[in-house]
C-alpha cells in the first residue's frame, strides 16, 4: 500500500528530475495562483501600482483555467467529454429561453472539471506538500493581520479593492472604519464566538481577504486530513491544530459546525456510500423548502432578515418555496437575488434536471480507492451544508483546491506509486 498525506522521503539523486511542465506541477502552481491572485491584485491596487477591477479579475481567472485546461487536455476521457458537451448544450438552450440565466455557471463547472483532472495525475506526496505550504502561508499572513493590523492595512486596502472591482457598492457604509472587508469585524453587540478575549471583534481573512473563504479552506483541509491522514501521528496533530486555527481566525461559525459534523460523519459506516453522498443535498433542498414554506407569508417577497446562519437558512428556504416550476427548470429568472443561497443560484442557472444529473455523476461514478470514497463523502457533506447559506463553494479561491485534492484521492494506489516514482517523489509502504 501507499503512504498517505505528506511525503516521507526526499528524491534521491538516481530519481528523475521533476518536470516543470507535467500536469501535476502545473496544477500545483495553478492552485497557488488561484488562491493568491486576489491578494496580489489588492496589494498592487493599494500601492497604486495597478488599478484592479473586475476585468482584471475575470482575465486572471480565465487565464488560470486556460492553462489548466491546456495541461489537462490529454486527460479528458470520453465520458467527461460527452457529459460536458451535454451540459453546455443544455445551458445554451436554457439561455435562449431565459435571457437572465447567468452563464458564469459554465466557468464554475469548468473549475471542477479542470482541477479534478489535474489532481488525477498528481502524486499524493506532492498534494500533501501543497496543503502544507498553503496552511503555513495562510497562518503566517493571518498572524500579520492579527498582530500588525496597521501594517497589514497599509499593504492591503481590502475595502478599497472590493469597491474598485465592483463587489461592494459605493453607497455601502464602512461602519468598522477600517480597510478590512465588510464582514472583517463582528458588530460590538454580536461579538466573536471563538476566542473573543484573544481576537476581539476582528475576523481574520489572511490571503483570502474575506472570512468566509478562510473558513471554507479550513473545511477542505480537514476533508483531506480525514481522507489522507499523514502516517506520522505528530504530523496529523500538527495539521489538525493548523486547521483549527484556520477556523478560529475568521470566527467562522459555519466552518466550526461543518468540521464537527464532518468528523462525526467520518465515524459513521455511511461516509463512503455513493447513495448517501447523492441524497445529502436532495434531503437538504427538501428540508429547506418545507422549512421556508412554513415561515413564508404568501404574497410577501422573501428577504434576508438576519445575516447569520439561521437567517440565511430561512431566506434560502423561503426563496425556494416561493418559486414556480419555471424557476426550478431554469426557464425563468428568480424574482429575488440568489447570491445568499447556493441552491437557488445553482438550480436557477442550470435547471433542476441538469443539476441532478451532474450531482449524480459526481456521487455515483465508481471510485477505486477508499481514500477517494471518503473524500467524496466529505466533499458531499461540505457542499450540502454550504449551499444552504451561500454560493461560495463555486469561488475559484477554494473550489480549485477542493476538486484538485478530490482528484488526487481518487487514484488507484498502484498508479499513484508509478506516478510518484516518475516524478521523483518517494512513496513509502503503508500498512
Amino acid at each position: 500500500m501507499m503512504s498517505q498525506g505528506m511525503p516521507l522521503a526526499l528524491p534521491t539523486a538516481r530519481q528523475p528530475v521533476l518536470d516543470g511542465f507535467h500536469p501535476a506541477v502545473i496544477g500545483f502552481w495553478a492552485i497557488l495562483a488561484a488562491m493568491l491572485f486576489n491578494i496580489t491584485l489588492c496589494f498592487l491596487n493599494t500601492k497604486h501600482m495597478m488599478a484592479a477591477g473586475s476585468t482584471q479579475v475575470i482575465a486572471i481567472e480565465m487565464a488560470i483555467l486556460a492553462v489548466g485546461l491546456l495541461a489537462a487536455r490529454n486527460l479528458v476521457g470520453e465520458g467527461a467529454v460527452r457529459l460536458s458537451a451535454v451540459a453546455v448544450a443544455c445551458l445554451l438552450a436554457l439561455k435562449l429561453i431565459n435571457s437572465d440565466l447567468d452563464l458564469k455557471i459554465v466557468h464554475d463547472l469548468a473549475i471542477i472539471l479542470v482541477f479534478y483532472l489535474l489532481g488525477r495525475v498528481c502524486p499524493v506526496p506532492l498534494a500533501g506538500r501543497l496543503v502544507g505550504v498553503l496552511l503555513v502561508l495562510v497562518i503566517a499572513i493571518g498572524l500579520v493581520e492579527w498582530l500588525l493590523p496597521t501594517v497589514f492595512e497599509s499593504m492591503f486596502d481590502i475595502w478599497g479593492y472590493y469597491l474598485d472591482k465592483g463587489s461592494l457598492d459605493a453607497s455601502t457604509v464602512n461602519y468598522s472604519n477600517t480597510k478590512l472587508f465588510v464582514s472583517g469585524q463582528r458588530s460590538a453587540d454580536a461579538g466573536r464566538t471563538l476566542l473573543p478575549a484573544v481576537f476581539g471583534i476582528h475576523r481574520i481573512s489572511s490571503i483570502f481577504l474575506e472570512p468566509v473563504s478562510l473558513g471554507n479552506f479550513a473545511i477542505i483541509c480537514l476533508a483531506w486530513l480525514l481522507s489522507m491522514p499523514p502516517r506520522s501521528a505528530g504530523m496529523r496533530l500538527t495539521m489538525a491544530m493548523a486547521v483549527g486555527l484556520c477556523v478560529v481566525f475568521p470566527d467562522s461559525r459555519f466552518a466550526a459546525a461543518a468540521c464537527v459534523m464532518m468528523v462525526l460523519y467520518r465515524m459513521t459506516p455511511f461516509h463512503r456510500s455513493p447513495a448517501v453522498a447523492f441524497l445529502l443535498p436532495v434531503a437538504a433542498v427538501i428540508g429547506l423548502v418545507i422549512y421556508g414554506g412554513q415561515g413564508h407569508d404568501i404574497g410577501i417577497a422573501p428577504r434576508l432578515l438576519d445575516d447569520d446562519f439561521s437567517g440565511r437558512l430561512l431566506f434560502s428556504g423561503q426563496l425556494l418555496s416561493s418559486w414556480s416550476w419555471r424557476q426550478w427548470l431554469g426557464l425563468a429568472a428568480s424574482p429575488i437575488y440568489t447570491a445568499d443561497t447556493g441552491y437557488a443560484y445553482a438550480i436557477v442557472n442550470m435547471g433542476l434536471p441538469l443539476a441532478i444529473a451532474l450531482w449524480f455523476a459526481f456521487a455515483m461514478t465508481p471510485v477505486a480507492s477508499r481514500q477517494g470514497q471518503t473524500m467524496r463523502g466529505m466533499i458531499a457533506l461540505y457542499i450540502t451544508l454550504s449551499l444552504c447559506v451561500g454560493a461560495s463553494v463555486f469561488s475559484i479561491k477554494t473550489a480549485a483546491l477542493c476538486w484538485f485534492l478530490y482528484g488526487v484521492t481518487t487514484q488507484v494506489p498502484k498508479l499513484v506509486r508509478e506516478r510518484a516514482s516518475s516524478l521523483g517523489l518517494a512513496v513509502a509502504a503503508q500498512t
